[in-house]
């Protein structure tokens, strides 16, 4: 450090072009804030007492504090309170490298994420309690609380609940046993039975499963009208305890008892690659569900879903791990030829986490008919169960885990590593803790989910699985996620491994990079080592808040706004978006923001 005058002088780093050697060139003064006129080692020594967030927010406070943050040994000793494995050594890495992994660290733990609580809004059944419509399994709602359902008396009765005083739109006898309405199977009746019932996002198809029967009613046609019905032979073994129109009302999830089985029952209204906005805004009609692709169509079925599972000792053949389990699924949007999920992953020699994956559909051969030629102007109706083409359908041996999305026991390894440096004060031994502390369990069976559109994000809901609390809980949780851009790359670049891999064998898979057995960033494997990666980065949530009851939907969508930062956090941060995060609970919808601090 050089004194020229009385005043100070810092110089600033740059990296050649040729290595990561960092030169020491004087061009910045400390003669402007009185902050600025710290002694190096004096700021430094400062850092060290701060934890990693507070970290983060001081080195952008302006250019004098950031290059007295990009010493290697304060760098280091930062390092060392976050969930990283191995631990960062500050004489094993160079300057760039202690830099990169620190930039990676932050944008994966949300160091810089800034998240504000809006103001509570109305529920889904706020405007129908306050028209005397009591919370119960035979009354439900639309999310915007205007249309409500009742079942009372082997009638079903909708009502128009967005003034004052509910409004009966139509009526129309339940298909059970004593009244029956059409073909079987019927439903059963009694005071004690038990209905799980679910409200089209228009309100015009209601949806009811008791056991393993599901029964659809179109409440926009005549009473008399047709229902369509079916017994599900893939609930064998399980009843239905919960159901969710999905996809523009093109698909049904199917909620089973018994470990987070779930079925998908109807087809997506369009291939995963079309961009047509037309068909993505189209709801489904009655005809739809009554088709070969309806309710009678398993578009997806969990329990068959396989992974696969790589050979470390020396074997490059690929194959399914029979004690993988995925359970808790929920398709979030269609993506290269297949559909994002997310999911639980359990296994019997590991702790169960959550995962991003990728599905892939197969594309049966349609041919064009009159009734599905895009210039006619007639009504359309469906063709005959024996013209009608194959439904599009998952294959459940394509499951490509994209990213691992650790929970409170998988993270255990990170977070006991996370513990601070010997070095400092007794108060900062605890690290990191303190901040990762309140995971998720993984073992609630039936989460939610929500997906930015830029695919950096992912929420969770999870239900409280404690049966001694007078009130259920739920508890909100948000995930870093690498972006579209690299999930797009990394699973290109697995297929075109695999792809290699059976060219090479004569036909046999070649074992997956590591990351495709469900790690996504965080365990290295060989293929890592040989791209230089050194270290991993777990992804860990923050958790937003425990909420009363238990969550119907999760809406996360982007707000506007720009904003600007320091830190160059992966090759493209996002940075200057912000997202509205709203959990539509029974009596009360919460709301939250997420943008990035600079």
């Amino acid at each position: 450090m050089d004194v020229r005058g009385g005043e100070q002088s810092i110089c600033c780093i740059t990296t050649t072009a040729m290595d990561n050697s960092l030169e020491r060139v004087l061009t910045v003064h400390q003669s402007s804030m009185g902050s600025t006129r710290l002694p190096l080692e004096l700021q430094q020594h400062v850092f060290s007492y701060l934890d990693a967030k507070s970290f983060w927010a001081a080195r952008n406070v302006c250019k004098w504090w950031r290059f007295a943050s990009v010493d290697a040994v304060t760098l280091a000793r930062q390092l060392r309170k976050l969930p990283i494995l191995p631990p960062a050594d500050a004489g094993q890495l160079t300057p760039r490298e202690m830099h990169d992994l620190f930039a990676e660290a932050s944008y994966t733990l949300m160091l810089g994420m800034q998240v504000k609580r809006g103001a509570d809004e109305e529920g889904m059944m706020s405007a129908p309690q306050r028209q005397g419509f009591l919370a119960g399994p035979r009354v439900t709602a639309i999310s915007s609380g205007t249309r409500t359902v009742t079942i009372n008396d082997r009638v079903i009765a909708l009502f128009d609940t967005a003034g004052d005083s509910p409004r009966l739109l139509t009526q129309r006898p339940l298909n059970d046993l004593k009244e029956t309405v059409g073909n079987g199977p019927w439903l059963k009746v009694t005071p004690s039975s038990y209905h799980e019932l679910a409200l089209s996002s228009d309100g015009n198809l209601l949806a009811i499963a008791q056991e393993r029967t599901i029964q659809i009613y179109d409440l926009s046609a005549e009473p008399d009208s047709f229902t369509v019905n079916e017994y599900i032979p893939s609930a064998a073994g399980h009843y239905i305890c919960g159901l969710d129109f999905e996809q523009n009302d093109h698909v049904l999830r199917v909620r089973l008892s018994g470990k987070g089985a779930v079925l998908y029952l109807g087809t997506p209204s369009l291939d995963p690659d079309s961009r047509n906005e037309e068909q993505q805004e189209q709801k489904a009609d009655i005809w739809h569900w009554k088709s070969k692709a309806g309710l009678r169509h398993v578009f997806l079925d969990s329990t068959l879903l396989s992974l696969r599972c790589n050979h470390s000792s020396g074997s490059e053949s690929t194959s399914t791990d029979p004690d993988a389990r995925l359970s808790g699924i929920q398709l979030l949007r269609p993506f290269e030829q297949g559909y994002l999920l997310a999911a639980q992953k359990h296994g019997r020699k590991e702790s169960s986490y959550y995962i991003l994956a990728h599905v892939q559909c197969s594309f049966p051969s349609t041919t064009p008919s009159p009734a599905t030629t895009p210039n006619t102007t007639e009504p359309s109706f469906p063709l005959p169960s024996s013209q009608q083409p194959a439904p599009l359908t998952v294959e459940p041996t394509t499951v490509t885990l994209l990213a691992r999305l650790e929970s409170f026991l998988s993270a255990w390894d990170y977070t006991l590593n996370g513990t601070g440096d010997s070095s400092s004060s007794s108060s900062n031994s605890s690290g990191g803790m303190g901040r990762w502390e309140n995971m998720p369990s993984c073992h609630e069976h039936h989460p939610s989910y929500a997906l930015s559109a830029d695919m950096r994000l992912l929420v969770l809901a999870e239900r409280d699985k404690k049966r001694i609390r007078p009130v259920q809980l739920s508890q909100l949780f948000v995930y870093r996620l690498p972006g579209e851009g690299r999930l797009i790359e990394r699973l290109r670049g697995q297929r075109r491994e695999n792809e290699e891999g059976r060219k090479d064998d004569g036909g046999v898979g070649k074992s997956l990079p590591s990351d495709a057995e469900g790690a996504g960033d965080e365990v290295l494997g060989e293929w890592e080592v040989k791209k230089g990666r050194k270290h991993a980065v777990a992804r860990i949530p923050l958790c937003l808040s425990t909420i009363q009851g238990a969550v119907n939907e999760l809406r996360l969508v982007e707000e506007g706004g720009a904003s600007s930062c320091h830190e160059k956090e992966g090759e493209t941060n996002g940075a200057g978006k912000s997202f509205v995060l709203t959990a539509l609970a029974w009596d009360a919808a919460k709301k939250w923001t997420f943008s990035q601090m600079c």
